[in-house]
């Protein structure tokens, strides 16, 4: 093709010769890199908010050590004061995950282009998962306290 095209029209080159993958993705360059843009932009999200729920979780621990102490004083096991931990942390990040979830379904039907059931099984796996390391992560936190 490209010795025929050179007789027929010298000067033009072989730059405008494209396969059909190329130009396709030419064609999608823009979108692409809007779809880049977001998804990093979500990790960053995703990141501040993990951030911001441990820091919450951490002063929260912070609040009751003194409690944490005199419970393993008295007695209380390691298990004992992580069961305490892990029920406060999962039960704000029980109401987090499910305000969450409510968030997800209205930007899903705000959103038309994407497939919503997609996008909901997605954020329905991913929250859990997030709710359950935060207090895990608090837990950390007050795990060197000595009575």
């Amino acid at each position: 093709i490209r010795a025929e095209l050179a007789k027929v029209h010298p000067q033009l080159g072989d730059s405008f010769i494209l396969t059909m993958h190329q130009a396709m993705l030419n064609r999608l360059v823009f979108q692409r890199t809007a779809l880049e843009v977001s998804g990093a932009m979500a990790a960053v999200g995703l990141a501040l908010t993990m951030l911001g729920a441990y820091g919450v979780m951490s002063y929260l621990v912070a609040q009751r050590k003194r409690e944490i102490g005199i419970r393993l004083a008295v007695g209380a096991r390691q298990s004992d004061i992580r069961r305490l931990i892990f029920r406060f942390g999962l039960g704000s990040a029980g109401a987090g995950v499910g305000f969450g979830l409510l968030a997800a379904a209205a930007t899903a039907c705000v959103l038309r282009g994407v497939s919503r059931v997609a996008y909901l099984r997605k954020m329905a796996w991913l929250m859990p998962r997030i709710g359950r390391a935060v207090p895990y992560l608090g837990y950390i936190l007050v795990a060197g306290v000595k009575p």
